[in-house]
């Protein structure tokens, strides 16, 4: 099962450590990748093929 920290959320960017969920607490801030908040998103996978 996948942890919900904000590592793993579909809504925080790698590069700049930054929020982007505008539902979230933490949005248009800095996040720790272990932090997470209750509106956290999954993110998929960009290297899962599409079945078809």
């Amino acid at each position: 099962m996948m942890e919900k920290e904000c590592f793993t959320c579909a809504w925080h960017d790698n590069f700049s450590w930054v929020c982007f969920n505008g539902n979230s607490e933490h949005r248009a801030d800095f996040t720790d990748p272990e932090d997470s908040c209750p509106v956290w998103e999954g993110r998929e996978d960009s290297d899962e093929k599409e079945e078809k």
